[in-house]
């Protein structure tokens, strides 16, 4: 018997159980003793290796403190795909990125660096502290 291969749907589910539990901060081994298994386990999970059975979710859903429809909520994000936000949250300088940037309680100051960060983005970053071409004349 062949095992079945874990589909998109599976890795979006590992996708937002690991931005969960980063956004708790709580390790994979913190999860995996609250779960029952190993944190090798809760990374397989976390990567779509393996597929997550609906009384495992139910319980994990229970331990992040969401509700189980956490895992499968689809509105769509102004912004952009909600799978790309969840994946770039699952990296760990994004989110020491976004935990510095909550605590910034300026309102100027948070506007400035969305900007520059918009900047870098768009390539006008290797240009940052050159007067630009508007400025210039």
């Amino acid at each position: 018997m062949t095992k079945k291969k874990p589909s998109l749907r599976d890795q979006e589910i590992g996708r937002r159980i690991r931005a969960r539990r980063m956004m708790i901060s709580m390790s994979q081994t913190d999860l995996g003793d609250k779960l029952g298994v190993t944190f090798q386990q809760i990374q397989k999970y976390e990567k779509g290796v393996n597929r997550v059975g609906s009384g495992r979710l139910e319980e994990l859903a229970r331990i992040l403190g969401v509700p189980i429809t956490f895992f499968y909520d689809e509105r769509p994000s102004k912004e952009g795909d909600v799978n790309m936000l969840l994946s770039l949250f699952g990296t760990m300088q994004a989110f020491k990125l976004l935990k510095a940037f909550s605590s910034i309680s300026n309102a100027d100051t948070r506007h400035a660096i969305v900007q520059l960060v918009i900047q870098i983005a768009t390539g006008d970053g290797d240009k940052i502290g050159e007067p630009s071409a508007s400025q210039s004349n």
